[in-house]
């Protein structure tokens, strides 16, 4: 195995000769192994930030200020939110995750605050 696999172009399935098996699908080959790592990557930098979201948010939970569903709805909107920032860049590597959530807390504090302004009712 060569660690490539081919991939459908946007998604469409284009690539495909006229009388093409399925087996010969033409189009580009991407490294499984990057995308692996890349996924890995991103289920690690999404795993913390969760975790260090719900650390912020918890507070506004214990004094009344939201409920529950809000609670899970803040720490989804917030994570997306945060993930999305990234754009097609790289997420932190393992190492480098923890000293990228200290430098954005003031950040990460804001978004949560904002969020909680818009969804609580009091």
């Amino acid at each position: 195995d060569s660690g490539y696999s081919p991939v459908y172009i946007n998604g469409q399935g284009k690539g495909l000769k006229e009388g093409t098996k399925h087996t010969e699908v033409e189009c580009p080959l991407i490294n499984v192994g990057e995308t692996s790592n890349r996924v890995k990557a991103l289920n690690a930098f999404k795993a913390i930030l969760v975790d260090h979201l719900k650390t912020l948010i918890t507070p506004y939970w214990k004094e009344k200020k939201i409920d529950r569903d809000l609670y899970k709805v803040i720490a989804k909107k917030s994570a997306e939110k945060v993930i999305k920032s990234f754009g097609n860049k790289n997420f932190p590597t393992e190492r480098k995750i923890n000293l990228y959530i200290k430098s954005s807390r003031s950040k990460l504090t804001k978004l949560i605050e904002e969020y909680v302004r818009k969804y609580s009712k009091n």
